[in-house]
């Protein structure tokens, strides 16, 4: 079962039309707001609210920047103990070269895309 560690986190502002789901990694925009990443970009944490739907519109956003958290994660190889990084929508994945390492798994396993893994967050420029 996954889990998480976490103190009161900061919130923001989601960008229009992101696709904003709550336990995937986002990034801030050059407006402030919250947003996708970067496949295998640098992140600033793990979106703790959103939507659910295709879109937020503003809504507000509460983001976990440090610490442990519930992320969901892209199907594949990740294992306790495992760097990740992000991909263009949020999900956990497989580290590749050149990638920024955002997060080292420490509960669960990814297999099928969905699954739900605690990762400890690294903080922003670890490659």
């Amino acid at each position: 079962m996954a889990f998480e560690h976490r103190a009161t986190p900061p919130w923001t502002r989601a960008a229009a039309s992101t696709g904003m789901k709550p336990r995937r990694f986002c990034t801030i925009d050059s407006n402030g707001r919250a947003a996708n990443p970067a496949n295998g970009a640098a992140v600033v944490g793990v979106r703790l609210t959103g939507s659910t739907g295709s879109t937020v519109d503003f809504q507000a956003v509460s983001i976990l920047s440090y610490g442990i958290a519930r992320v969901e994660a892209k199907g594949g190889v990740l294992t306790r103990g495992s760097q990740c990084k992000a991909t263009s929508v949020g999900l956990a994945s497989s580290l590749s070269a050149g990638d920024y390492a955002v997060g080292i798994v420490a509960e669960g396993t990814s297999g099928t895309t969905g699954r739900v893994l605690s990762v400890l967050l690294l903080p922003i420029g670890t490659t």
